[in-house]
């Protein structure tokens, strides 16, 4: 029996021409993960097929995607890719692009580390009448920009250096200044600002006036409150603390706490009254504080 062979055409399907993909490279990228992208153009969806060096490209891996881009999760960093994209312009997979220029990567490439933010750093005046020396803990970082400016505004004096110090010449004596440092990376990769640290510069004249009795410059950063307390004492700083320690009147050490953050809580309670000395160890040195136990 002879049965008709029917074919049915849709007459809205439309055929266009699908664009080779192009502008293939990396936009993100971490340790354990890359993202590629390509020119968006009129398709259904993208082929991506992936392979490392010395692997024909047949026998790599194949995604098909919706968007133009894909992240591409537990590739090897040590490791060469290539990558080349398609796309798809109809549901059928008839309609394909030739594929696009082959885009060779390797993860390591386009990871970009954090820069670290220096710490540690003080001031510290010199002989010379005017001068200071900054310094700060090594960061490994090949180059700093320190910024220093004066407490009561007017310009910022910018300084690089590719040691972890800098000297600082002709600045106003009797008088107060800030200073901060980040570190540089690359051109396009710099740190966040240090914490700052408030100096005086003293009057080199005899009998000058110098305030007298004035806190080092990490302390007038550095709090205790409640000061006097009955019980519990909290230290606040704009540095990052590191350490708390408490001693008696006699010079004897009472207690030590270990800590990291801008603040700390010291409980006084099993302590008799009197006079205690805190000395605060910060990211940008060492301060004491006088306490007094109700």
């Amino acid at each position: 029996m002879f049965y008709p062979f029917f074919a049915i055409i849709d007459t809205n399907y439309v055929y266009i021409d699908c664009q080779q993909p192009t502008g293939l490279g990396v936009i993100e990228a971490d340790v354990d993960r890359i993202t590629i992208s390509w020119d968006s153009s009129e398709a259904e969806m993208w082929d991506v097929l992936l392979w490392t060096d010395g692997v024909e490209p047949d026998s790599g891996m194949l995604f098909s995607v919706e968007t133009n881009w894909l992240t591409l999760y537990g590739l090897d960093t040590a490791r060469h890719y290539n990558v080349k994209v398609q796309a798809v312009c109809d549901t059928f997979h008839i309609n394909t692009s030739p594929w696009s220029n082959v885009f060779g990567f390797r993860v390591s490439d386009y990871i970009v580390r954090p820069c670290p933010v220096p710490e540690g750093l003080r001031v510290q005046t010199m002989a010379t009448a005017g001068s200071v020396v900054a310094r700060w803990d090594n960061s490994d970082v090949g180059l700093w920009e320190l910024a220093l400016w004066s407490d009561g505004g007017g310009d910022t004096i910018l300084l690089q250096s590719a040691v972890e110090y800098v000297e600082v010449d002709d600045l106003d004596t009797a008088a107060w200044y800030i200073a901060s440092v980040r570190g540089v990376c690359d051109s396009t990769n710099v740190s966040e600002w240090s914490d700052t640290v408030r100096f005086y510069v003293p009057n080199p004249n005899p009998g000058g006036d110098d305030p007298e009795g004035i806190e080092d410059a990490i302390g007038q950063h550095t709090y205790l409150m409640p000061n006097p307390t009955s019980d519990k004492v909290s230290v606040y700083s704009s540095h990052r603390l590191r350490k708390v320690e408490l001693f008696g009147s006699d010079g004897k050490p009472v207690a030590a706490y270990e800590a990291d953050g801008h603040s700390a809580t010291l409980d006084l309670s099993a302590y008799p009254a009197g006079t205690y000395v805190v000395r605060i160890t910060t990211s940008a040195g060492v301060t004491n504080k006088r306490l007094v136990k109700k």
